[in-house]
This record gives C-alpha cells, sequence and structure tokens, in this order.
C-alpha cells in the first residue's frame, strides 16, 4: 500500500471528485486511453506526437500520468488537496485505471476512490506532511516518501481513533474529522495501521462516503486485504494459491527432481488422474506480456510439463491473454489474474485454513 497527493486543479474539480467517488489526472489535451501503452515507460513520446503538446509539457504530465495509470494499486490511501481551501480529503483507491470515453479532456482519466475522510484541516498536519504538500504544488500526483508515509499513516490513525472516542458512529453523517494530536492514542505498527485504515475507509469510519455511486465490491476487498498483507510479508502469494488450489479440491505435490519450487503434480482428489503443472507466480508491478509464455515454453521440456498456471495480481497484456484464448501457444496454460484469484477466495472461502481467512477478513 502506498500514499499519494492528488491535486484537484479548482473548487469545482473537487467538488465532483468527492460526489461522484474519484480522482483525475492530466490534462484537457490528454486525448489518449493510457492503458495503450504498458511498455514505453515514458509517454512523453505519445503526448507529442498523438496530443500535440510541447516537449516540456509532455514531460511534465508523463510524470504523474504514468504512476496514475500503472503505479497506483487497488487499496492505495489519497490525500487529495485543493490550493483554493484549506481542506484536504482522504479516501482509499478502489479501481483500476480507467478512461472514460463518455468523459472528455482531464476528467476522462480517473480512478474511483472511497472517501472516508472529508475537511481535515491543513494547518492540523505535522510539518513534514506540510512540505509535501508545498512540494507537491504545480503537479497533479506526488507519492509520499516512506518516512511521510509513515507520519501520515500515524497521523490518520491518531484522528480516528480520537474521534470514535468522543463516541461518533461510523454510520454519523456530515461530520467533520478531527484534527488530533499523537498523544492518548492507542499505539499500532506499521503494518497495524495500514490494516486500521483500508477498515476505516471500508467503514465509513469518519464519515460517511458521499456519493452513493462508489462502492466497493467483495472481490475488490477480499484485493485489499490480500495486498496489504502480501507487502507487510504476513501473506506469501505462491503459498496463498497452493492454499487455494487445495481447497478447490485438488492436491498438490512437489516434484522432486525440480529444484526450483516452480514443478508440482496436481491430481484430483477423487480418481487420481496427476498432471505435472509448471507454475509461475509472478509479482510485476505491470500486466505481463507475452514474453512470459516465450519464457515458459522454454522452461516446459526440462520437466517434461504440457501444462502450465500463470498467476499475477498484475494481470495480463491483451497480447497474452488473446494468445491464451486463441490456442497460439504449444502447451495448455491457465491465468490467474487479480479477479480470478478474488473470485475463488470469495468462491472456496469455507474450505480455506482459518490463517489464511483471518489474515484476509473473510470469516
Amino acid at each position: 500500500m502506498a500514499f499519494w497527493i492528488c491535486e484537484a486543479q479548482s473548487t469545482t474539480e473537487e467538488q465532483a471528485c468527492l460526489h461522484q467517488g474519484y480522482i483525475c489526472c492530466g490534462d484537457d489535451a490528454i486525448t489518449v486511453n493510457l492503458n495503450d501503452y504498458p511498455e514505453s515507460k515514458d509517454l512523453t513520446f505519445f503526448f507529442e506526437e498523438i496530443c500535440g503538446l510541447e516537449f516540456a509539457q509532455a514531460r511534465t504530465l508523463t510524470a504523474d500520468c504514468w504512476p496514475f495509470a500503472y503505479e497506483m494499486a487497488l487499496g492505495d490511501i489519497v490525500l487529495l488537496e485543493n490550493l483554493e481551501t484549506s481542506l484536504l480529503h482522504v479516501g482509499t483507491v478502489s479501481s483500476d485505471y480507467q478512461c472514460l470515453e463518455e468523459q472528455s479532456g482531464r476528467a476522462a482519466q480517473r480512478r474511483s476512490v472511497a472517501w472516508f475522510a472529508l475537511g481535515l484541516e491543513r494547518e492540523g498536519l505535522p510539518p513534514e506532511l506540510l512540505a509535501a504538500l508545498h512540494a507537491c504544488q504545480g503537479h497533479d500526483l506526488m507519492r509520499l516518501s516512506p518516512e511521510q508515509e509513515e507520519s501520515l499513516s500515524a497521523y490518520l490513525v491518531a484522528c480516528c481513533q480520537q474521534h470514535l472516542a468522543q463516541g461518533h458512529k461510523p454510520q454519523d453523517q456530515h461530520m467533520q474529522v478531527l484534527n488530533a494530536g499523537l498523544g492518548a492514542v492507542t499505539p499500532l505498527s506499521r503494518e497495524a495501521q495500514r490494516a486500521f485504515l483500508v477498515q476505516a475507509a471500508l467503514d465509513g469510519a469518519w464519515t460517511q462516503p458521499r456519493s452513493s455511486e462508489v462502492k466497493i465490491s467483495p472481490e475488490q476487498l477480499v484485493l485489499m486485504h490480500l495486498k496489504l498483507k502480501l507487502a507487510s510479508g504476513e501473506l506469501n502469494l505462491t503459498e496463498v494459491v497452493t492454499e487455494l488450489i487445495k481447497a478447490i479440491g485438488l492436491v498438490v505435490t512437489d516434484v522432486p527432481e525440480s529444484t526450483t519450487k516452480i514443478v508440482t503434480v496436481v491430481s484430483a482428489a477423487q480418481n487420481n488422474n496427476a498432471v505435472k503443472v509448471l507454475w509461475q507466480v509472478r509479482t510485476a508491478p505491470m500486466p505481463l506480456t507475452l514474453q512470459v509464455l516465450d519464457f515458459m515454453e522454454g522452461i516446459l521440456p526440462i520437466y517434461k510439463c504440457q501444462r502450465a498456471m500463470l498467476v499475477s495480481l498484475s494481470g495480463f497484456a491483451d497480447d497474452l491473454t488473446a494468445a491464451v484464448k486463441t490456442g497460439q501457444t504449444s502447451f495448455q496454460v491457465v491465468l490467474w489474474g487479480p479477479n480470478e484469484i478474488a473470485r475463488e477466495l470469495l468462491a472456496q472461502k469455507q474450505r480455506l485454513a482459518p490463517s489464511l481467512r483471518q489474515a484476509l477478513e473473510l470469516d
């Protein structure tokens, strides 16, 4: 989970973001879908050639738009500021990047956000966060440093704890958050702070989100908890997937000759039919491309496998998905992206180990 500062360009935009539950990024001159350029790592050329921007402006917008589209993640905490007011608003990112065809200009480039703290006074923030806000001026988006994340996380938890301690209920509406000092609150570890904030967002613990359109689906909720626990080291993605396959009713057995732990035997518990499967669990920040399939095809013969399973929380590029769907590979491969993982975790939750259910708050 990361923490970001997002700047609204006007009070009108700020109010639209709060009421409709989103944040946006970029410039009205940007007319491209940023999802179309996952391998470029630099959007400057496309902004110049397609959108007609000058190099300096294209370079500046790239610094904001690339992380907005490819680095910001589900469950991240975002702090929305508007230089025309002294109020800040805090929410949890609840969707991937999307480009809305029905919108024009800057408002088309957006991510959904579930707001959970509205009306935080700028003057009450710790000095290092005020410095971060000052540094962000002139940019649409900026990621906080680890030290700034730590400070903001502790501050928000302190505000929320004090707010609840004074008897406010999660469902209270039109309640501005209180500026709290960092004393007289329960100290929490960094991981516990992140979990606290995610739950606060889901419960609407400070103020109920104003938009009835913004809802966090059960799948998104599972992914939030999964990514949080993976980031803290409490869970390992390979172990989660193995546990999930066992819950489905298959037997998973390591292959003795595989020292890399990427080949296993999967068999049906009822008829004992078994097949060797090559595993690839990837944690790349961007969708996986066809290059991964080429790599897998090269090592499949080594272990005499004809089946493979590719797991990625970042999903898969369109070319990879199309190659699998149209049977362009010489081997059978199953793709599990974030949606498949979340869906299976929910479907098999009663069969998962209690410790995994508790970690993902599936009980």
